[in-house]
């Protein structure tokens, strides 16, 4: 999926995530299992709750008509739950402004047998051109090492020490201000 230069050439559209919410679990069981990722449960029981939000951006990438990439998010606050969550871990570090006017990018997935091509960079960019808000913030795994490089060298930042979340191990709140580096 790159172009004879290296870069991306796959093709970004938005999609009806209420029509494909199904393959966009499948897609994101697919590449939490291959990162080790033990939540894709809990996107298979929250996606279908959000199909109906306000400001829902779901953007998507398909090769030979199979979806290889999602982006799925909606302007912080729209689904309370993540933001209440989150926000003891972001009072404690003086952060909390971060969660007002941002956009909460809710999923990132690439199949795994297209990571590396740049559809994660591609998509990313492509959320940033579709919101009107000046951040972007979203939880990643401490231990996902991979996962919170990605967004390193994408011009996010830690805003939160480690919270639990699930019961699970433990993630941090990652934002960056609009444009990305």
């Amino acid at each position: 999926m790159t172009s004879p230069a290296g870069r991306p050439s796959a093709r970004i559209e938005p999609i009806d995530l209420s029509s494909q919410v199904g393959e966009v679990i499948d897609l994101a069981r697919r590449a939490m299992a291959a990162a080790d990722q033990p939540f894709a449960e809990h996107t298979a029981n929250y996606l279908p709750r959000v199909v109906d939000l306000p400001g829902l951006l779901a953007l998507g990438v398909r090769e030979r008509s199979r979806l290889v990439g999602v982006a799925v998010g909606w302007p912080c606050g729209q689904h309370p739950s993540w933001p209440a969550m989150v926000g003891p871990a972001l009072v404690a570090t003086g952060n909390l402004h971060w969660l007002e006017g941002s956009f909460e990018l809710a999923e990132l997935q690439v199949s795994p047998e297209h990571h590396g091509q740049g559809l994660g960079t591609a998509l990313v960019h492509a959320v940033e051109g579709s919101t009107t808000s000046d951040r972007i913030v979203l939880q990643a795994n401490v231990a996902n090492r991979r996962a919170r490089e990605f967004y390193r060298r994408r011009g996010f930042r830690v805003l939160s020490g480690p919270y639990q979340w699930l019961r699970r191990p433990r993630f941090l709140v990652l934002g960056a201000r609009l444009p990305l580096t």
